[in-house]
């Protein structure tokens, strides 16, 4: 059947996916999905985060109903979006133009990150949000489980009052009826003090729900050794030219 490269939600109707369409899907099309990202306004969200999100809904690689919800500051306090019109615009450019489709699945809330108020305001408008997909869902495919991820998209330095704010509005216990899922990406600390730190932050979160991901660990080793696989001295290679092409042997 021909495939819908805007990923309507009416794919939700199609037929059933054969076994290995279902293998290379990282999230089952009925998943109830939700991505709050903090920080929507800022750089690592608007070329990194934002266009891998609308790439992989384009590829029908995530729940056509996914919720999109972004926190960020207001413009009077450090912001630059006003509201959820405006981050939809916002969103077309930096995915390079967005179908209509994927553009309503973005919404938008302003407060500052240690706001135990406005992150709770945010927090209703996500939940808000996720009662009015499940009734739109009634008579459809059952949902296979309900999924709301955070992302900090922010400064390592607001991860300790984000986690606060988010903690003093009950994020983290688990009920089991909502998975909840936290990712941090940034350098996460500059030594081993500046680390144990951020670990101890982020204590309040159930470990096993916390993903950490640090886009500059190992940078520097990786271009070294990029460096010294090709520089020669007096006519030979630093490191041994044939090792890399060497079959392995149990």
């Amino acid at each position: 059947s021909e495939r819908h490269h805007d990923n309507s939600d009416s794919d939700m109707d199609d037929e059933p996916e054969s076994p290995s369409q279902t293998a290379y899907r990282p999230v089952p099309k009925s998943t109830c999905a939700t991505v709050l990202l903090f920080g929507a306004d800022g750089n690592l969200a608007s070329t990194r985060v934002l266009p891998t999100l609308h790439l992989l809904w384009q590829r029908e690689l995530l729940p056509p109903d996914l919720l999109i919800v972004g926190f960020a500051r207001p413009v009077g306090g450090g912001g630059t979006i006003v509201d959820t019109a405006a981050f939809r615009e916002y969103v077309g450019r930096c995915c390079g133009g967005s179908p209509a489709a994927f553009l309503q699945r973005c919404h938008y809330a302003t407060g500052q990150f240690d706001d135990r108020a406005a992150v709770g305001r945010c927090l209703q408008q996500v939940a808000g949000l996720e009662a009015e997909r499940a009734a739109g869902r009634a008579g459809g495919p059952a949902a296979e489980g309900c999924v709301r991820m955070y992302y900090a998209a922010v400064p390592a330095f607001i991860y300790a009052p984000l986690t606060r704010a988010l903690c003093e509005n009950g994020v983290g216990a688990a009920d089991g009826a909502l998975k909840e899922r936290f990712v941090f990406e940034k350098p996460f600390g500059h030594d081993t003090a500046s680390c144990e730190a951020l670990v101890a932050d982020l204590a309040r979160l159930p470990g096993r729900d916390v993903f950490w991901m640090d886009h500059y660990l190992g940078k520097e080793l990786v271009m070294n050794l990029l460096i010294l696989r090709f520089v020669r001295e007096s006519g030979k290679s630093l490191l041994v030219t044939p090792l890399p092409s060497r079959p392995l042997r149990a």
